[in-house]
C-alpha cells in the first residue's frame, strides 16, 4: 500500500502470477498517461510561477513548457517538493495532485517481479524504515493497519509536511537471523514499510 498523507487515498500494488489459462486481465484504462499526469503538470506550472527563482527568469516560457511535458510523474513530484519542502500547505497540494494522478493511472502491467516491485520511487530520498510482526497468515494481528492509522494521525496533528507515499508492504518470515522478519515459524507475517523524509 502507498498511503498519501492528508488525503483519504492509498495506492494498492499487487503482484500476482499471470494465469496460464486466462492470460493477462482484460482492462481498458479510462485515461491516457497524459491525462493522468496533467493535474501534476498544471500544479508544477502554477508553482514555478509562485516560487520562481532569479536563475530561471532568463529561461523562456517555451523552454519551461517543453521541459515540463517531458518530465515523468516522479520527476515532477520531486521538483514540486523541492520548491518548498517544509511548507505543509504546499506539500498537501502536491499530495492531492499525486492522489489524482494515481486515481487516473489504474491498470496493470505484465513483467518480471523485480521490474514490478522495483518501481520508480523518484530521486534521492531519506527513508525511515520499520519492520514488525503482524501476526500469522491465518490470524493477522491488525497491528500493521493500526500503526498506519496512528502514523497518519500524528502527521496531521503535528502538521508535518509529509510527502507521499508512506509505503507499507508485507512479507513472510525468514529463518535468516539478520533479517528484521526473522522467525522460526513459517506462518508468521511481518509488515515492512517506510516514510519518506526529504
Amino acid at each position: 500500500y502507498l498511503y498519501i498523507p492528508y488525503t483519504e487515498s492509498a495506492v494498492v500494488v499487487r503482484c500476482n502470477p499471470v494465469s496460464k489459462w486466462k492470460g493477462p486481465p482484460k482492462f481498458k484504462p479510462k485515461y491516457t498517461k497524459d491525462e493522468a499526469i496533467q493535474h501534476v503538470r498544471d500544479l508544477y506550472r502554477e508553482s514555478i510561477q509562485k516560487y520562481r527563482v532569479e536563475g530561471s527568469r532568463n529561461k523562456s516560457s517555451d523552454d519551461d513548457e517543453q521541459n515540463i511535458d517531458e518530465l515523468s510523474f516522479t520527476e515532477l513530484r520531486d521538483r514540486l517538493i523541492a520548491l518548498d519542502p517544509l511548507n505543509k500547505n504546499h506539500i498537501v497540494k502536491v499530495n492531492q495532485a499525486e492522489a489524482e494522478f494515481w486515481k487516473k493511472s489504474e491498470g496493470y502491467r505484465v513483467g518480471w517481479s523485480d521490474e514490478i516491485l522495483g518501481f520508480d520511487c523518484g530521486g534521492q530520498q531519506w527513508v525511515s524504515e520499520t519492520c514488525f510482526p503482524a501476526g500469522k497468515l491465518a490470524t493477522p494481528s491488525m497491528k500493521d493497519l493500526e500503526y498506519i492509522e496512528e502514523l497518519k494521525k500524528l502527521i496531521e496533528k503535528e502538521e508535518i509536511p509529509a510527502p507521499a507515499p508512506i509505503e507499507q508492504r508485507w512479507t513472510s518470515s525468514t529463518r535468516s537471523p539478520m533479517s528484521p522478519a526473522s522467525s522460526p515459524s513459517q506462518d508468521d507475517i511481518f509488515s515492512w514499510g517506510g516514510i519518506i523524509m526529504y
